[in-house]
């Protein structure tokens, strides 16, 4: 039929059909069956002649195969589908004012696939946005503004985490008795010359504490809250205090500048995120797997270079000598080299050729931060004290 044809037979038909008969294919098997349609404003009901229900069609999916020509015409389930209805073409009249999608197109595979190719690209790039720029900055602006409540209780997870994975990853603290957390005359010195440095810093008022973990890596981590942690390993590779000194005073500067707590707020994401923007520091995924995301993440290049102008500021005003800190990294790299695993003070603290020159050439100190005494205390802070946990 044409155009005009079709929309007068469209118009002509009751709007309340009966009950008619057709012959159903129902795409699975060769048999056809003589069938029994009745129609709702929603479902096409195909029931055999003995009244039993055969199949429903949902009417918007009910499409016209073939035009209705002098006898018989063709209805499929969308046109893709196998199952098939043949209907006198006078009865289809009856079910035109329900199948209002008879002769709509179905969709092209291209029709299909553009708009799924498009919305994917678009959640692909919200998330990298939301990775890339949301949570980094957002994590900048609430650790700027994060409360000391909130910041002194993630620096005290991250550091309980901290200490239980580098003594998991010490394979000789596990045959020595005792807890490894280092205590005595040295952790004073440490505490005393970490207060002195940031008081001449201007942040007297930020309690600053520095906890030495009986273990042989090497290595120093600034965490949330103030907190500094240093391994026995690292004091025992250095061969003066100046050298533990302006590792302990960069630490400081990374603390100053609050590069820990933004490392944590981006490595653990939006729930971390979320979380402390409600005020629960302990939700989601706030502290889930902090401690290896603090040793295992080194900070960038401006982070570093930030936490080395603090040290030499500091320790030049001090008059402390800060030089033996790039001796000290090339002593490690060329004593363990490829052997340093990712937690490593190598690793997690590069020090390149460039921030060693500027350490060399704008040290102008020229004292020791330790007097003899207080370095031979650091010294023998883990082998001759007692440890408590």
């Amino acid at each position: 039929l044409g155009a005009r044809a079709w929309q007068t037979f469209w118009m002509s038909a009751p709007s309340n059909p009966p009950r008619v008969g057709a012959r159903y294919f129902d795409g699975q098997s060769a048999a056809t069956r003589q069938v029994i349609l009745s129609i709702s404003k929603m479902e096409l009901a195909i029931h055999d002649e003995g009244g039993l229900l055969l199949a429903t069609w949902p009417c918007a999916d009910v499409r016209l195969i073939s035009p209705p020509g002098a006898d018989r015409c063709l209805l499929g389930l969308g046109r893709s589908g196998e199952a098939r209805l043949s209907i006198a073409a006078k009865n289809l009249e009856y079910f035109l004012p329900h199948l209002r999608n008879l002769r709509k197109p179905e969709k092209s595979a291209r029709e299909v696939l553009v708009p799924v190719l498009k919305y994917g690209a678009l959640a692909g790039l919200s998330l990298w946005l939301l990775f890339a720029v949301i949570i980094p900055q957002s994590a900048v602006l609430i650790a700027e503004n994060l409360p000391e409540e909130y910041e002194n209780k993630l620096g005290a997870a991250a550091r309980d985490q901290v200490i239980s994975l580098l003594i998991l990853m010490d394979p000789k603290s596990k045959k020595k008795p005792g807890k490894k957390i280092c205590l005595g005359k040295g952790s004073l010195e440490l505490d005393l010359f970490g207060h002195q440095l940031k008081t001449s810093a201007g942040r007297p008022d930020a309690a600053l504490r520095i906890t030495v973990v009986d273990v042989g890596l090497v290595n120093a981590f600034a965490l949330p809250g103030n907190q500094i942690i240093v391994t026995r390993g690292l004091i025992d590779q250095a061969t003066n205090g100046n050298e533990v000194a302006a590792v302990v005073a960069h630490e400081i500067g990374h603390l100053v500048y609050k590069h820990p707590t933004k490392v944590a707020l981006q490595q653990a994401g939006t729930a971390a995120i979320a979380g402390l923007m409600v005020g629960d520091v302990f939700g989601g995924g706030a502290i889930a797997a902090l401690g290896n995301t603090m040793l295992s993440s080194a900070y960038n290049r401006e982070a570093e270079a930030e936490a080395d102008a603090f040290a030499i500021k500091e320790m030049n005003k001090a008059g402390w000598d800060a030089r033996p800190i790039a001796g000290f990294f090339h002593r490690l790299a060329d004593m363990y080299g490829d052997m340093e695993n990712r937690f490593s003070l190598l690793a997690s603290h590069p020090l390149s050729e460039e921030r060693a020159r500027t350490f060399l050439e704008e040290s102008q100190g020229t004292g020791l931060a330790f007097t003899a005494d207080q370095w031979r205390n650091i010294k023998a802070l883990c082998r001759a004290s007692p440890r408590s946990g």
